[in-house]
Formats: structure tokens, C-alpha cells, sequence
């Protein structure tokens, strides 16, 4: 029934999407046709490139008034995708050709080509659709390489582990995802001092990579790229997920499935390195971890959740904790990142001056009632 249900939605949704497409193809009103690459990553010789072709509707992911927040939300998820566009991607002297799917998305893995640490430059150029009346520069596009010292990765979730969202609490959330642009989205009080830490390692120059892994569609990519930068918070690939209806995209599947997927692939693709898990105490992220370290036990070296709720002593996490420990592997309950600094330091995954870093920027930030600096505004 649930398959027949989701086959006749999809159906729904392709028609209606069709029809828009034909009427705008009509009446000229299609906007200009881009490619928006993500954030790619690189694992030995092999670099993992994906994107989404989309009609540029001129959405901001800072500033305006609140109406103008609410219309570019809108936008966002409204988004007006281009089937079967076709794309050339370039580094230097080489290149592939991708073709995107019936959503507009594109993805590539390109085996044997030369990496550059910490990022290597490409450009993704688009060849077909393209309006008439547009022009059509190539796209840049970056994919995250680790520095030859490197140690450690770093897998972050994103709602209420970086970015105050209240992904707890249904109201809560809904209004700082539909009323909050990058600029007025709360950072937690010392999350970036830490994440840089990490990515330094010990020896202040490991170059350890830190990727992302959120529940929350690829519409809000741009939006969570823009929250990292105006933060300080080390930049790397985004991991969202595509919300359609049809057999090959996510929507069927689970919060906890989709992070173990996404969180082992980055282990197996990096075998020189040890990993460290953050996330929080409120989406399962606990249980996420446990299946990651049951799966690759041996590689996860260590897991934060930050405590949303220092009064809730869970006892089902407090059992994972105990369990965890068996498979060796510390998972620890932190109320704030200089916690985790302290315990990293011990673990010497990172120096003595980069915990103090991350001490006094999570204190200052709470001395000041954790808003964000206006600085940054």
C-alpha cells in the first residue's frame, strides 16, 4: 500500500512539476538556469562531486525584513529544479561530463584525477538548458582534501549542535526555520573555537577535515553554508537530505538509517583516519552513534552529544554510554564545547593553547547571555 501510495505522489509531483516547466518555457519567464555545486570531498585519488541545477530565483541568505525572510524560505523550498540538464565539470586540464537526475541533482565520482590539500578548485560549467537571453559563466566548486598530517575527522550534526534550531520542540523550530536567515540564526557559544581545534589537531597544523550530517532537505544547504562561514565555524561538505516521493530518494528513510549510512561511508573512504562524533541529546543522535560504532568499531575515537537538558538524565542514553565503553569508545554528555575541549586535550587530539581558545570563547559567549557577536551581523 505504501509503495503504491508513494508511486501515485510521485506521479502527482512529476506532472505538476512538468506543467510549470512548459508554462514558463511559454510565456518566457523562466528565470536564468545555474548549477549550484556543493561542497565536494576528496579521498586518496577519488573526488566526490554533487550539485543541483536549479532556476536562480535571486534568493539572499542574509538580511530584509521579516516578510522578505519568509518569501526567500518560501523560495528555498519552492525551488524550480531542471531535469536532465546537462553539465561539464573541469580540473585543469581534465574534465567529466554529469547529467542531473528528474530533481535537477547531479552527482560525481571521479577516480585517478590529482588532489590538492585542503581544498581543490574546480568548475562546473552548465551546457544544456541554457536561456537564450542568460549568460552562462562556469561555476567554481571546491572539494575538501585532508592535509598529508592529518589524524582525524571530525562528523558534525547541525540542528541544536552548531545552530540553536529547538529541533525538540515542533514550534520552536518551525519558526526559526521559516522566520531566521544565516544572519539571525544562533550560534552555540564556543562551537567554532572547537571545531577549528580539531581541524588544527595537536600540532596546530594536521589540516583533520570536518564534514556535516543533517536531517534537513538540500533546500537549506545555501542557508547552513552561510550560518558556517558568518560564524567562524570550519567549512566542509554538507551531507542533506532529498525529501521526493520516488523509490530512490529518502523520504522513506529514517532519521537513525540515513546518518549511519551517510557517517560510515565517510569512514570507509578514509581509513587513516580516527573519527569524532558530535551531536546532541535531543534526535537520536545517540543512537546513531552506537550503530556507527557497532558497525566500524575501532575507528569512532570518541562522541560528544550535547545535553540539551542537563536535568534529564535519559537513561536509555546513560545505557548506550555504558555500552559504548565496552566496544571502547567513550561517548560523553557535554553541556558546552569547552567540556569537549577539556576531554580532547586529555586525549591529545588537541593542544593546551587551542582548550583555553575554546574555554574563553565559551565563556565570554555565556558571560554575555550566549548571543551571537553583532559583529558578524
Amino acid at each position: 500500500m505504501k509503495e503504491r501510495i508513494r508511486a501515485a505522489l510521485h506521479a502527482v509531483e512529476e506532472r505538476a512539476d512538468a506543467a510549470r516547466r512548459a508554462v514558463k518555457r511559454k510565456t518566457g519567464l523562466r528565470d536564468p538556469i545555474r548549477p549550484r555545486p556543493y561542497r565536494g570531498w576528496g579521498a586518496g585519488s577519488t573526488l566526490h562531486l554533487s550539485g543541483r541545477v536549479l532556476e536562480d530565483e535571486g534568493v539572499q541568505d542574509m538580511g530584509g525584513d521579516l516578510a522578505s525572510r519568509v518569501w526567500a524560505m518560501w523560495k528555498r523550498y519552492e525551488s524550480d529544479e531542471i531535469p536532465g540538464a546537462r553539465l561539464e565539470v573541469r580540473l585543469g586540464d581534465r574534465s567529466r561530463r554529469v547529467e542531473a537526475d528528474d530533481e535537477g541533482y547531479f552527482e560525481l565520482a571521479w577516480e585517478d584525477v590529482p588532489l590538492e590539500a585542503p581544498w581543490t578548485e574546480l568548475s562546473v560549467q552548465l551546457l544544456s538548458p541554457v536561456n537564450e537571453d542568460q549568460d552562462n559563466p562556469p561555476v567554481p566548486a571546491r572539494v575538501r582534501v585532508p592535509g598529508p598530517q592529518a589524524k582525524i575527522a571530525l562528523v558534525s550534526d547541525v540542528d541544536d549542535t552548531i545552530v540553536k534550531t529547538g529541533a525538540t520542540d515542533f514550534l520552536k523550530h518551525a519558526r526559526t526555520v521559516l522566520l531566521n536567515d544565516a544572519s539571525s540564526r544562533e550560534a552555540f557559544a564556543g562551537a567554532g573555537a572547537f571545531y577549528r581545534a580539531i581541524e588544527a589537531g595537536r600540532s596546530g597544523d594536521e589540516g583533520n577535515p570536518v564534514f556535516y550530517v543533517s536531517s534537513s532537505p538540500w533546500n537549506l544547504y545555501s542557508l547552513f553554508e552561510s550560518f558556517l562561514e558568518l560564524n567562524d565555524i570550519p567549512l566542509g561538505p554538507i551531507f542533506l537530505k532529498d525529501f521526493g516521493v520516488d523509490d530512490d530518494k529518502l523520504l522513506k528513510e529514517g532519521h537513525t538509517d540515513y546518518k549511519v549510512d551517510r557517517i560510515t561511508r565517510l569512514i570507509d573512504a578514509y581509513p587513516g583516519l580516527g573519527f569524532l562524533l558530535v551531536g546532541d541529546s535531543g534526535q537520536k543522535d545517540a543512537w546513531v552513534f552506537e550503530e556507527v560504532v557497532r558497525q566500524r568499531q575501532g575507528r569512532v575515537l570518541g562522541c560528544y552529544l550535547r545535553d540539551l537538558d542537563p536535568s534529564d538524565a535519559d537513561p536509555e542514553i546513560a545505557k548506550i554510554e555504558a555500552r559504548m565503553r565496552e566496544r571502547g569508545t567513550a561517548m560523553l554528555r557535554v553541556p558546552d564545547m569547552a567540556q569537549a575541549a577539556r576531554h580532547a586535550t586529555e586525549q591529545g587530539w588537541i593542544s593546551d593553547d587551542a582548550r583555553a581558545a575554546v574555554e574563553r570563547a565559551t565563556d565570554g559567549r555565556q558571560a554575555a547571555g550566549d548571543q551571537p557577536d553583532a559583529s558578524r551581523r
